[in-house]
């Protein structure tokens, strides 16, 4: 059943409220016994990775910021550790947002600028746009405004035109 507690915990994310997608998170990352091997062959990817990466983003909104920034540095190393290009593009993507609700200023966009190029080299919509929308978010915290607002722009015509998920759309226009 843990495995059916990731899509809830995504949609929350965007839906609310963010307790739930937290209970929902978490009962994904008890399921995966801290063990990283523990339902690849079933996913093909890790689920305690994915579990953290979305962690990330409910921590974050939930403004528990130091909380989302442990689970974006655990994330990021299995995601490396095991060679996981969509876990490390999400979690690498992640770090942007953490970042910017935390108010640090020219915190520099190389985690956004790879987890672009990860997920592009992926060919997942979710990430790709994903991917941009953090890239806009980086430019924002480094004081790049121009470079945000194309960096956004570009997020937003991927995601139109790849037919990416409505949400992400709010997502990105929010910022």
């Amino acid at each position: 059943t843990a495995g059916l507690c990731y899509q809830p915990a995504v949609a929350l994310t965007f839906l609310g409220p963010l307790s739930a997608a937290a209970r929902y998170a978490d009962r994904r990352l008890s399921a995966a016994l801290d063990d990283p091997e523990l339902g690849v062959s079933v996913l093909g990817q890790s689920p305690l990775t994915q579990a953290l990466n979305i962690r990330i983003w409910i921590r974050a909104r939930m403004g528990l910021l130091s909380e989302a920034w442990a689970d974006h540095l655990r994330a990021t190393e299995l995601a490396r550790q095991r060679g996981e290009p969509e876990n490390l593009a999400w979690a690498l993507a992640a770090s942007s947002e953490v970042i910017w609700l935390a108010g640090t200023e020219h915190a520099g966009t190389e985690a956004a600028t790879e987890a672009v190029r990860v997920a592009e080299d992926t060919g997942n919509t979710f990430l790709f746009v994903y991917g941009l929308e953090a890239l806009a978010i980086a430019y924002l915290s480094d004081g790049q405004p121009g470079a945000a607002v194309h960096a956004a722009e570009r997020s937003l015509a991927e995601a139109r035109r790849r037919g990416s998920p409505l949400a992400l759309e709010a997502d990105i226009l929010s910022h």
